[in-house]
């Protein structure tokens, strides 16, 4: 079974919910945050949005904690995600 956005966000669980997430960005190097699902409140301060839906390119949109700024995190990079008492990590 491919590992796919939609069981991610079923893992995590309900919106808002914070968790942790670690992660291979594009260059190559390593990622760890603090994140939520479902946030908006900072979207509607700078107008804009996303013109494309990030589970079409597996991928899930958050909100970072650590430096409270919207990013979209490749599921197929995932390392380690804690979530619900729960750390899961992948290969």
């Amino acid at each position: 079974m491919k590992l796919t956005a939609k069981i991610i966000k079923q893992i995590i669980g309900d919106k808002g919910r914070i968790f942790n997430v670690t992660f291979t960005k594009k260059d190559g190097s390593t990622r760890s945050f603090n994140a939520r699902l479902g946030v908006h409140s900072y979207a509607s301060k700078t107008g804009g949005g996303r013109k494309y839906d990030p589970s079409d390119y597996n991928m899930i949109g958050v909100f970072s904690l650590d430096d409270l700024g919207y990013r979209t995190v490749s599921v197929d990079n995932l390392i380690r995600l804690k979530a619900n008492g729960l750390e899961i990590v992948f290969n």
